[in-house]
């Protein structure tokens, strides 16, 4: 009996630091393309939060005020090329990445051309 109580008691601590040990979303500025091409980004407020998935690519949840949800995986390639993988609006796509000279990340969409970014 003493070995199921201390077993229970182990895996308590073991949700209990696993449930608190990821980052909460902080405040941020993201960018959407704008209606005209020859427009500015538009910027908006949303949520951002980072992750390392099990490849040990670095993932970005984003949220912004209108339920908008967009996540983004980012990673060298063998090559060394920034690749990134958008998912958002039922759609997958893989682009590259940069980061501008305000820290921003951007991306381009490969069909359309038009870019967002985020403020990591």
């Amino acid at each position: 009996m003493k070995f199921l109580s201390s077993f229970a008691t182990a895996a308590v601590i073991s949700t209990t630091l696993f449930m608190n040990s990821s980052a909460e979303a902080k405040p941020s500025l993201c960018w959407n393309p704008p209606v005209e091409r020859s427009q500015r980004l538009r910027a908006y407020d949303c949520d951002v939060q980072s992750r390392i998935n099990a490849n040990g690519h670095k993932v970005w949840d984003i949220d912004n005020y209108k339920g908008m949800q967009m996540t983004v995986v980012m990673w060298y390639d063998n090559s060394g090329a920034r690749v990134a993988e958008l998912l958002y609006e039922n759609e997958r796509v893989i682009t590259t990445w940069h980061v501008d000279s305000d820290g921003d990340v951007r991306f381009t969409h490969p069909r359309s051309g038009r870019q967002v970014a985020f403020r990591p």
